[in-house]
């Protein structure tokens, strides 16, 4: 439900008058609150019609104001430039409103959350309903997205369980979902250093997208043209749309 801070922090960020943190805090709600994000839009479709109407009663205004007895001529040149001056303001509200959304887009914490899926290897099929083992509540908890449990309990499982290098690449997977892309970055280059053809694929794609939320930018590019070129990866054509964004114009 719309309220009254919500009103007066999105026209301050429209009119481009919140810093650097507050900006992000309300693309952050724009990303993660569809119901803020829909009132924005009303906003954003307000505010820029409200732009275009302060132009044309300011010609109105300025017309008032003019002696008009001149020749046609002149009269519709006059016109003319009046135009031209409302369609590069408006012109110039869309450029603004479409940096702010590339801007947006582009970030760093919006690539890893657009690329970012669960895991979809191992499940539960066939496991027996008496196995209580670290593993398998490990698994049900990430199984149900309960991501923080489900890192509490990867975290415990030790190199000497045979489930340890995928629970590695889980846990990297489930700090990614919970927007911890910095703790990722441990796990996840463990297992696509460890050339274990079963899962370090796989670990190298989350490993990108994890030095990408980090902002890791050079050694996340480094990787991406690694992946890229790499036309036998299972992750080839994500690791190439990954590269394509971080040379994005709005980065």
């Amino acid at each position: 439900m719309e309220n009254q801070d919500d009103f007066d922090l999105i026209e301050d960020y429209l009119e481009g008058l919140l810093d650097d943190k507050a900006a992000r805090t309300v693309e952050d709600r724009l990303a993660n609150d569809a119901s803020f994000a829909s009132v924005f839009r009303k906003h954003q479709a307000a505010h820029t019609i409200l732009k275009i109407g302060a132009g044309i009663h300011l010609k109105k205004k300025l017309s008032s104001r003019t002696d008009f007895s001149q020749t046609p001529q002149s009269h519709k040149v006059y016109r003319l430039r009046w135009y031209w001056a409302l369609a590069a303001g408006l012109a110039l509200v869309l450029l603004i409103a479409g940096f702010r959304y590339g801007k947006f887009r582009y970030s760093d914490e919006n690539l890893v959350k657009y690329y970012t899926g669960a895991y979809a290897g191992n499940s539960l099929r066939g496991v027996s309903d008496s196995d209580t083992s670290r593993w398998v509540q490990a698994m049900q908890a990430y199984e149900a997205r309960n991501y923080e449990q489900a890192i509490h309990l990867f975290k415990s499982i030790g190199t000497s369980d045979i489930h340890f290098m995928e629970s590695q690449l889980l846990l990297g997977n489930a700090l990614l979902l919970t927007r911890n892309p910095g703790a990722a970055v441990l796990p996840l280059r463990q297992i696509a250093d460890s050339h274990d053809s079963r899962f370090s694929t796989t670990a190298e794609w989350y490993l990108l997208l994890a030095l990408v939320g980090n902002h890791q930018e050079t050694e996340a590019m480094k990787l991406a043209d690694k992946l890229a070129s790499d036309k036998n990866h299972p992750y080839q054509k994500s690791a190439a749309h990954v590269r394509r964004d971080l040379r994005s114009l709005f980065r």
